[in-house]
């Protein structure tokens, strides 16, 4: 192994330096300026105060992305925007020329993906890799969550959840829907001058037809790194919020007494851009099934996604990825986790630095099924979890990264140390690599740092793709 690491240590090193000298003199992006209302509109899905002609930014230039790539959209689009101290606003006219054929839904949060809708990425941190997703169909309905891309792989999850409110109205036109996003329900950095990435998307599900400002080119790789540039200026409410879930279940079998159990989930915003959560006792009867997996002849453990609100905070911090393999080397699976006494998380930004932290104390850890072999009693003590992660941006659209994990029971451990990084240069150039470490002991044995290394370069345009992976884990 010793032989094999200098030859890749080399690699890295002449691309980052080629990264550096190429690719990154990107041209000056117009940057639109969002003006500040003079009072609140009112959020009912009917275009009728004149709040929106007058004083919003007016935006008509969409054009499609699909089916053809560019071309003049078949329905015409206008939308609105403005801003106030508490809310970020947003409206839509759709006008449709057959309006009894759209496509409208009464049904749940996050389940009308099919209909007619309008989805907004607001990118906060104007950082080109990670947007919080905002939907709503032509009656309302709301749809939210956080797309990244990363390395050349893209992922949109819904698991995420925040507090907006939406009207929308169909007419005799076609459709028209409002939007005020709440800042405190968002995270950014609390700047004077706030410079944020946006796209705004039609749907016409009966046409098969994506409209789009701006326009979202299929061959520079990527959605995000082609978003529009907005400006806001001046004092808005920043995410400073508290809330606080408490919690109490009790059970009762026959012939025994009630048993009561008490626990609470707070999240406190410590800044615009940084939150803190913590949970004592939590209950997670709440949360829906997992789907039934097969295993058969397989020698690790099933993976299921993770659903625990209190885990879903900032989970895109913690998530690795690429373009062939999504989940690269993932040392990081908080479904380990099982039955958590407590635990407490910060997530966030600041300036260059994504950061995320979770401290957790298991009370019914994996290992408490073992049998230890002296006097075949189960090890019943709890597991203590710490898992840090950090991210610094370079260049625009590029990253390095640490994280590191630890797991300690009753003198036994588990840790496990990681550096990765992603690059994108020329547009449609990608580079990923990833180095790991593990280390494990258990009762009197330990074992040495077991490495692990990852890598792949590729390239991707609107027709083809190609590109070299390399990984070696230690026995």
């Amino acid at each position: 192994m010793k032989r094999n690491k200098s030859p890749y240590i080399l690699i890295i090193s002449m691309i980052s330096m080629l990264i550096i000298f190429t690719g990154f003199m990107l041209s000056d992006e117009k940057v639109l300026k969002i003006p500040k209302f003079s009072r609140a509109p009112k959020i009912d899905g009917v275009l009728d105060n004149p709040l929106w002609e007058k004083e919003a930014l007016k935006i008509e230039n969409f054009v499609q992305f699909q089916p053809k790539e560019g071309a003049i959209p078949s329905e015409k689009t206008i939308a609105y925007l403005g801003y106030d101290e508490k809310n970020f606003y947003c409206a839509v006219k759709c006008f449709d020329s057959e309006p009894k054929k759209i496509r409208a839904s009464l049904t749940n949060r996050d389940s009308a993906f099919n209909d007619d809708w309008i989805l907004i990425f607001l990118d906060t941190f104007n950082e080109k890799r990670r947007a919080f997703e905002f939907f709503v169909n032509p009656i309302g309905i709301q749809g939210d969550g956080i797309r990244t891309e990363e390395g050349g792989n893209e992922s949109d999850s819904q698991t995420w959840d925040t507090v907006f409110y939406t009207d929308g109205k169909l007419n005799e036109e076609g459709y028209v829907v409002e939007i005020a996003l709440p800042f405190k329900s968002i995270r950014f950095p609390n700047l004077q001058k706030k410079v944020w990435g946006i796209f705004i998307i039609r749907n016409i599900p009966r046409k098969g037809e994506l409209i789009t400002f701006p326009i979202i080119k299929r061959g520079m790789g990527g959605v995000l790194t082609q978003e529009a540039q907005i400006m806001i200026e001046g004092y808005v409410e920043r995410g400073k919020n508290l809330e606080v879930m408490p919690i109490f279940t009790s059970l009762k079998n026959e012939g025994e007494r009630i048993d009561p159990e008490a626990g609470v989930n707070l999240k406190y915003g410590l800044s615009s851009d940084l939150t803190f959560d913590f949970t004592f006792n939590p209950d997670f009867s709440h949360i829906e099934a997992d789907a039934p997996q097969i295993d058969i002849n397989q020698r690790f453990a099933l993976y299921y996604p993770e659903k625990r609100p209190f885990f879903l905070e900032g989970t895109e911090i913690f998530q690795y990825g690429s373009q062939w393999d999504p989940q690269g080397i993932n040392i990081i699976y908080t479904r380990r986790i099982i039955d958590p006494r407590w635990g407490g998380k910060f997530t966030g930004k600041v300036g260059r630095f994504t950061l995320g932290y979770i401290s957790a104390l298991d009370q019914n850890p994996t290992e408490s099924l073992w049998e230890i072999s002296n006097g075949g009693k189960n090890l019943s003590e709890d597991a203590l979890f710490n898992i840090f992660r950090m991210k610094t941006d370079v260049f625009k659209e590029s990253y390095v990264g640490f994280a590191f994990t630890d797991k300690e029971i009753d003198g036994s451990f588990n840790r496990v140390g990681s550096i990765d990084g992603k690059f994108k240069f020329s547009k449609n150039f990608y580079f990923s690599f990833q180095a790991v470490g593990a280390k494990t002991k258990y009762q009197d044995e330990e074992t040495g740092w077991a490495p692990a290394f990852y890598s792949e370069f590729f390239y991707t345009s609107k027709h083809w793709g190609s590109g070299i992976e390399y990984q070696s884990i230690h026995p």
